[in-house]
């Protein structure tokens, strides 16, 4: 999992990367590449086999290709909202980290849906809220760690080495 640090610097807090965090590891725990090369190669070897390696099925593909690929994008936002609640952080946060990332998505903007690779980030904050509202009325608040035993007094320094002093043998002090 990486993100790069400009994204990093553009979230408002701890929150909001925790978002893009658990997204990214969804990600990963669901196997998203995996199964996403996986049908690619499927539905291709398909489509050639039925109406031959052409223009029409290369289209096809790319079509379907990408509506698999927004549902793992939706199913990542979900299953990361989740992750990050538990781990503490705020889920209604995951709504700013989406409306960073809409501010900076300066591509695809003219594709139509169909032909895009994620959901329309408007959609996936309307998504996302209503995901967040649900999850805090249902999960209950993280404990609260009590404060550790206090820790033991440090030691005395030692005491500072002798000085050294410069022989014959060993000029360098």
């Amino acid at each position: 999992v990486y993100f790069f640090r400009g994204l990093a610097q553009l979230m408002p807090g701890d929150d909001a990367m925790a978002f893009v965090m658990a997204h990214e590891i969804s990600h990963v725990t669901q196997r998203h590449g995996v199964r996403q090369m996986e049908k690619s190669l499927a539905i291709g070897s398909l489509l050639n086999y039925t109406i031959g390696s052409n223009t029409t099925s290369g289209m096809l593909q790319l079509v379907l290709d990408m509506h698999y690929s927004r549902h793992d994008e939706a199913e990542a936002d979900r299953l990361g909202l989740i992750r990050m609640a538990k781990a503490g952080f705020d889920p209604s946060q995951a709504v700013e980290a989406m409306a960073v990332i809409a501010r900076i998505d300066k591509s695809g903007r003219h594709l139509p849906a169909l032909l895009r690779d994620h959901p329309l980030p408007e959609s996936r904050i309307a998504a996302l809220r209503r995901e967040a509202a649900a999850l805090k009325a249902t999960t209950p608040p993280a404990p609260k760690l009590a404060a550790g035993p206090p820790l033991p007094a440090t030691p005395p320094l030692p005491a500072p080495p002798a000085p050294a002093v410069a022989s014959d043998l060993f000029p360098l002090t």
